[in-house]
């Protein structure tokens, strides 16, 4: 079962790009690190959150929504 910390990384990306593309952005970014969506920490986060936002921006063409995710995703990392 996923972590709170993945949960929480889904339903913000799902936010912006919707409930049935979030998931999967989400899980091909993964392979970024090395943690599964059951042992996923903020570190895991902080490696592969400029590949979600990456991905997410195929979806998302409005620019200041983007900026909007960059800086939720950033602050769910910790930073």
């Amino acid at each position: 079962m996923p972590n709170q910390l993945y949960k929480q990384l889904i339903d913000l990306v799902a936010t912006y790009v919707g409930t049935e593309k979030a998931p999967g952005i989400v899980e091909r970014q993964m392979k970024y690190c090395t943690a599964t969506s059951e042992a996923f920490t903020q570190e895991d986060l902080k490696k592969i959150q400029m590949y979600v936002i990456g991905a997410a921006k195929l979806y998302l063409m409005e620019k200041d929504r983007l900026e909007e995710m960059r800086t939720k995703v950033a602050t769910l990392a910790g930073g």
